[in-house]
């Protein structure tokens, strides 16, 4: 939270956060390259039931041992297995975007 309320004083901080954030909906998964932990890197995809995303599946791995293209070859493994969870929770996915 305190991340977030730096933000509040700065357009341009939100403005990328926003940009940050629309690449991820539009990606259907986020990338971390040692941004939350050094030394460590993660993609996560996520999990939805009938209300929408309750949660995400990741895969963190050390920085030595992959970057972004390793990282980006997880998603089809994680996107079969949230799509399986997904499914067991009664949801199917993003909701679809509105045309307007």
């Amino acid at each position: 939270m305190r991340r977030l309320r730096r933000l509040a004083g700065d357009p341009s901080a939100q403005e990328r956060l926003d940009r940050q954030i629309e690449q991820v909906r539009h990606d259907g998964y986020a990338i971390s390259l040692e941004e939350r932990v050094p030394g460590v890197v993660a993609v996560a995809v996520p999990v939805f039931d009938h209300t929408g995303a309750v949660a995400a599946l990741s895969v963190s791995v050390p920085a030595v041992r992959a970057g972004r293209d390793e990282l980006v070859g997880f998603v089809p493994m994680l996107r079969e297995a949230s799509d399986e969870l997904s499914a067991r929770l009664g949801g199917s996915g993003p909701p679809a975007a509105s045309s307007g």
